[in-house]
């Protein structure tokens, strides 16, 4: 065997067994879920979301997302059509070392919904996405395991599986365990199964394309497929700026009201 080929083999084992130990894997994952090196962005977001009988319901948004002085993410995302959501308005406030704040603002009823953490495993505007699918995952909400390898769409993925890391986490989110696809060259998620609180499998997530933005991968098409009531969500970003300056005023509770 030629050395080239010798140390391409001794760093894949390297690899894979350096994910044997928890904290390692762990490590991992959280370079998965926080890529990200802008301080702002912008899009136009289209969720789609459709039933089982195939009717689909449409919704375009504004989205807005900011760091903080201390690098934590905000996220607005305000419903411009149809009709019937306009005005409608989402805040995540993210924090390192305690729970996430989620504020709903709802016109039709005039006031602002906090989003408690019994409350994030609830759907997002009728998606298939929950309260706890927005944003980015805390790494210490769950454990990790590295499972296996296994090809999707021509990429070499690892497996791993992600279980809550106390009773807390799994009340909270309603997911017994989680297994990404991920991609261990560019650090990115392509499939992910989500199961239960009884074990069963109830969601696949499929990143259709993820697009390279001043050297950070961004899930630019995403789908949710709730497999136990056959309902489908996708979500499509559109017209992505980064790092344009941006009222910090967007990422507060009062101008939620504000269309």
């Amino acid at each position: 065997m030629k050395w080239e080929k010798f140390s391409i083999v001794v760093s894949a084992v390297l690899f894979l067994t350096g994910f044997t130990r928890g904290q390692d894997m762990r490590d991992f994952m959280a370079k998965v879920f926080r890529q990200s090196t802008w301080n702002s962005m912008s899009a136009d977001m289209t969720l789609t979301i459709i039933d089982s009988r195939e009717e689909k319901r449409i919704r375009e948004v504004k989205f807005f997302s900011k760091k903080d002085k201390n690098g934590n993410n905000r996220m607005l995302m305000k419903f411009i059509r149809p009709r019937e959501v306009m005005g409608t308005s989402f805040l995540l406030l993210e924090h390192k070392n305690r729970e996430d704040d989620r504020y709903l603002y709802l016109p039709a009823l005039r006031r602002v919904k906090r989003i408690v953490a019994s409350g994030k495993k609830g759907n997002f505007m009728s998606s298939d996405f929950t309260y706890y699918d927005i944003g980015e995952p805390k790494p210490d909400d769950f454990k990790y395991k590295y499972l296996d390898e296994e090809e999707f769409k021509g990429v070499k993925c690892i497996k791993v599986e992600a279980t809550p890391a106390s009773e807390r986490v799994l009340n909270d989110t309603g997911y017994s365990k989680i297994i990404y696809w991920v991609d261990p060259e560019k650090k990115i998620i392509l499939k992910a199964e989500y199961y239960d609180d009884r074990g069963k499998l109830q969601k696949i997530l499929n990143i259709n394309e993820h697009k390279l933005i001043n050297g950070v991968y961004f899930a630019t098409d995403i789908v949710m497929k709730d497999v136990q009531i056959n309902h489908i969500s996708r979500i499509k970003f559109t017209n992505i700026k980064i790092n344009e300056k941006m009222p910090e005023r967007y990422f507060s509770v009062k101008h939620l009201r504000r269309r």
